[in-house]
């Protein structure tokens, strides 16, 4: 899925953020064929993208997270 990061806070472990994302398209993945379920104070592991990418970075980026 995709969004966009509206609000940053910094937990009370030094290692994790605590952000507040909007979905422009709603709780649904990308394809936007299968909606998820909604439950208050959900937690997730996002890959945040800052910098405007090349096509072969975004690429690379992509194995990447295959990989691990």
């Amino acid at each position: 899925m995709q969004g966009t990061v509206s609000q940053l806070a910094p937990s009370t472990n030094r290692q994790q953020y605590r952000i507040r994302v909007d979905l422009p398209h709603g709780l649904r993945t990308t394809s936007g064929s299968v909606p998820l379920p909604f439950r208050p104070e959900m937690t997730g592991t996002a890959e945040l993208v800052t910098d405007d990418l090349r096509m072969m970075e975004r690429a690379f980026y992509g194995l990447r997270s295959l990989i691990r």
